[in-house]
């Protein structure tokens, strides 16, 4: 009985970590392409107030 309640609750434990392990990489990424999309949205602008200049 205790051994069957342990085994389940560290299965219980393993997926949480997994679900933790997934959100960090997910996290990863949408920083990722966050910063690579805000990096192109900024140098846009750059170019448009260069152009606006011009």
């Amino acid at each position: 009985m205790t051994v069957q309640t342990k085994r389940s609750f560290t299965r219980e434990q393993k997926i949480k970590k997994s679900n933790k392990k997934t959100f960090y990489s997910f996290l990863k990424i949408y920083l990722s392409v966050g910063r690579k999309i805000y990096t192109i949205h900024y140098y846009l602008s750059l170019i448009e107030i260069e152009i606006l200049n011009f």
